[in-house]
């Protein structure tokens, strides 16, 4: 079974690269007959693989049903088509590192019923068509599921995952409104109830993750923490070991399973900490409150922020310079490593879920450090009627708290607002 979906996963991935790689000939294409004076250029956007199917070049691609190699172009064609929509960047070329997946439509795979000694019925997951089968997938479910139209089948070093999507009925009472309806009932509560309702989050690295305006604080345990440190240690003891090592060798790939599992820890630590995070923001609240109904973060450019510093050279001899490149990387793998995209974007699913609006404010000058008092306070002040930015009235962000001060200081700091359009 192992070796049928790896099978899969390789076969899949070459179709996606291919397609990737004759989007970028007909790019060409297109930019040649623009420069000739063209206007009309018209080159294919399709779903086509079969071009890619050669007995003498790719002979492999025969020995995989024709649906893997579809569902490729699939994942092609809804990439290429989030980049049209601008919702992410153009599709590229992938390898095991970034694309070990496979997806699996439904005419691959059935769930049949099977009843053990005691008659309890549980389901088991078979793989292939009615008259080729090729096995039984037997996976752990975390929660009672419905069936789906398409699974996906991942590998993460030794590790399988099995993941799917299926339809179920909203929770009673859920209505689904829009972020413009939601601002429209914050804009009827007064100033005191909107400011009760509303949680302003601050995302840094130095002390915490995250923290919160009703004063909570989210960050990885000391024993996570720990456990993350000694893995990074045994994560180069083995990259080093495998530089050693010959390609090819069984040994080779005994250590890399390994790296594989290091590198897993973490990521699973950083999922998990994201998605305990998110739900406690929306759900919860300090002091036993009800849910908050608006939840306000400050718009971070973290690609921008996590940017290598550019190379420095001596105007005047021609040398190069430092540039604090190893200064810039330690902030780069700590605000990685704090989750704050992860966040940010399961915040807004989650808050949508629970009727609640989240809205992203600028960064500059949301957090003031008062001289005397060494806490940071802001009152952001937004006027207007009810568009979305107009509903986040007068709500308090306190990112940090406060530091050791000497008896002498005084405990009282002027809060500076001012006011923004909608």
């Amino acid at each position: 079974m192992r070796t049928v979906l790896s099978q899969w996963i390789g076969c899949q991935r070459v179709v996606y690269n291919g397609k990737v790689s004759e989007e970028k000939v007909f790019a060409s294409q297109r930019r040649l007959l623009l420069a000739s004076g063209e206007i009309d250029v018209k080159t294919p956007l399709d779903r086509c693989y079969s071009q890619f199917k050669d007995d003498a070049l790719t002979p492999w691609l025969s020995e995989v049903p024709s649906q893997i190699l579809r569902n490729g172009a699939d994942r092609w064609m809804d990439a290429k088509q989030r980049q049209l929509k601008k919702l992410g960047c153009a599709p590229r070329i992938r390898n095991r590192s970034n694309f070990n997946s496979v997806l699996i439509s439904s005419e691959l795979f059935r769930f049949i019923d099977d009843v053990d000694a005691d008659g309890v019925v549980t389901k088991r997951l078979q793989l292939g068509t009615e008259k080729n089968p090729v096995g039984f997938l037997d996976f752990n479910a975390h929660r009672d599921y419905g069936l789906p139209k398409q699974i996906t089948v991942r590998r993460t070093g030794r590790h399988w995952w099995l993941s799917f999507s299926y339809e179920h009925a909203a929770p009673e009472g859920f209505v689904p409104r829009d972020d413009s309806e939601l601002a429209y009932e914050l804009n009827a509560l007064d100033d005191i109830d909107l400011k009760a309702a509303t949680v302003g989050i601050d995302r840094n690295v130095k002390d915490n993750c995250v923290a919160t305006s009703d004063g909570r604080f989210f960050a990885l345990s000391p024993t996570q923490r720990e456990r993350l440190k000694r893995k990074e240690l045994g994560a180069n003891r083995l990259q080093k070991r495998m530089a050693r090592q010959v390609k090819g060798s069984k040994n080779r790939a005994k250590t890399r399973n390994r790296l594989a599992s290091k590198h897993e820890y973490r990521s699973n630590v950083a999922r998990d900490f994201s998605h305990q995070t998110s739900r406690s923001l929306v759900t919860d609240q300090a002091n036993d409150a009800r849910a908050p109904l608006m939840l306000v973060l400050e718009a971070l450019k973290i690609a921008n922020m996590v940017r290598r510093p550019k190379a420095k050279q001596d105007p005047t001899t021609g040398k190069w310079v430092k540039n604090r490149a190893a200064q810039k990387a330690g902030l780069n793998k700590a605000i990685l490593q704090s989750c704050w995209g992860n966040i940010a974007t399961q915040i807004k699913y989650k808050g949508h879920r629970n009727s609640a609006l989240v809205l992203s404010v600028p960064a500059a000058y949301s957090s003031q450090e008062c001289s005397s008092v060494g806490t940071f306070t802001q009152t952001i002040a937004m006027n207007g009627s009810s568009s979305v930015n107009a509903a986040a009235m007068k709500h308090t962000l306190i990112p940090t708290p406060a530091r050791s001060l000497p008896p002498q200081a005084s405990r009282q700091c002027v809060t500076r607002r001012w006011s923004q359009s909608p």
